[in-house]
């Protein structure tokens, strides 16, 4: 093996806690503006959440590489891999130019469910999954935060 897989997850997880403490830090020389409320997270908020959670799974990863049996990584470099590969760049690309037609909700119903499908999960594992994403996002961005997600030609309710 070329690379010990204990090795580089101990280097992954030195990166992502570095990262997340850097956003961490440079999040909180963000300006609050003068006219929110005390009840308003203000624009700190995301990025310190963000910057934390990829420092906590940095030292998650760095804690299993030391505390936990030697990871065995099964690479299996077939053309199936190959294949799946540029079905999701594709895929990827597809939900991108079908956004504006089909909307938010539409496309990223279809495309989370192919994503998952092509994992290997059978669909009425996928179907769920999908929806309930979508779902959620569309209540916490739609709703709560009153943000305009593309509607599509289709002009669905949501």
């Amino acid at each position: 093996m070329l690379f010990n897989p204990t090795i580089m997850q101990r280097i992954a997880g030195i990166v992502w806690l570095a990262l997340g403490l850097t956003a961490v830090f440079l999040a909180t020389g963000i300006q609050k503006p003068g006219f929110g409320s005390n009840q308003d997270p203000g624009p700190q908020f995301f990025p310190i959440l963000l910057g934390a959670i990829l420092a906590v799974g940095g030292c998650i990863l760095l804690f299993k590489s030391f505390y936990s049996e030697r990871t065995q990584i099964v690479s299996s470099r077939g053309s199936s891999n190959h294949g799946t590969l540029l079905l999701f760049v594709f895929g990827f690309v597809f939900y991108l130019l079908a956004m504006p037609w089909l909307g938010f909700s539409l496309a990223s119903s279809i495309f989370i469910f192919l994503m998952i499908w092509l994992q290997g999960s059978r669909w009425f594992f996928a179907m769920p999954v999908a929806l309930g994403l979508v779902t959620g996002v569309q209540i916490l961005f739609g709703y709560l935060f009153h943000v305009q997600l593309p509607s599509g030609v289709l002009n669905l309710p949501f």
